[in-house]
């Protein structure tokens, strides 16, 4: 089983997020950050927060291209110099506050081209584009309905040195906002074939559980503190019993 959650279950997450762009979803403490810094993890990436030390830090304007749909149909842009390089991936944490569905007209104006990128991201960089975000329908629209998968998270739970994890992966964001799950065929008896039914009416659901070395995750879990302070978050103490 250890074998099993460490690395075959890694190693599928990891070919997952290496061959498609997805959105993580999962409130406070269930584990969207563990799970972009397994996939960051030893590997050349961009992001907007340290994950380790292959991050390479960059503001999210840098998605901006400056290629809107009537430029596509018109053929009326500029080109312009590629900003990153082909083959890195890109993650986002904390895009629904970035890109927030309640400001979706601000957005429209201010970040136009940003649908542009989404659907054309293969094309441009041959490399997946991620978000995470604690609600999904929090973040922007013209993102979410671009999600070519899923990943909900459900919790991290801490043990030693260890973080075992787990999480839904869902093929279409659709089933991922109902909050559906697996449907398991029985081997005998009824319901094998209404089970089948479902199943054949969904794109593809999977649980998976993995187990996550915790020295893999030296970024800051409360980056933000600093970003709006400046200053780093109060570390824990130990209390020290009174003599």
């Amino acid at each position: 089983m250890f074998i099993y959650y460490r690395f075959y279950n890694i190693g599928r997450l990891r070919s997952i997020g290496t061959q498609r762009g997805l959105v993580c979803i999962g409130f406070r403490g269930k584990g969207k950050d563990v799970f972009f810094a397994l996939l960051a993890h030893k590997r050349r990436h961009y992001s907007n927060i340290y994950y380790n030390e292959k991050t390479e830090i960059k503001n999210l304007h840098v998605l901006e291209i400056g290629v809107t749909p009537a430029d596509m149909v018109n053929d009326t842009f500029k080109v312009i110099e590629k900003p990153l390089d082909d083959k890195v991936p890109f993650y986002v944490s904390d895009g629904g506050i970035y890109f927030p569905s309640w400001l979706d007209n601000e957005l429209k104006k201010s970040y136009k081209s940003l649908p542009v990128t989404m659907a054309l991201y293969r094309h441009l960089y041959n490399a997946p584009l991620h978000f995470n975000t604690q609600v999904f329908s929090r973040l922007w629209l013209l993102i979410r309905e671009q999600a070519e998968s899923v990943v909900k998270c459900e919790y991290a739970f801490s043990f030693l040195g260890w973080l075992f994890c787990k999480i839904y992966y869902y093929e279409r964001w659709q089933d991922a906002e109902k909050g559906l799950k697996p449907v398991r065929v029985p081997f005998f008896g009824t319901g094998k074939t209404v089970a089948k039914i479902e199943n054949s009416t969904r794109g593809k659901i999977v649980c998976i559980r993995y187990l996550v070395p915790k020295k893999w995750l030296t970024y800051d879990t409360r980056i933000f503190h600093k970003k709006i302070f400046g200053l780093p978050a109060p570390r824990k103490t130990k209390k020290t019993k009174k003599k």
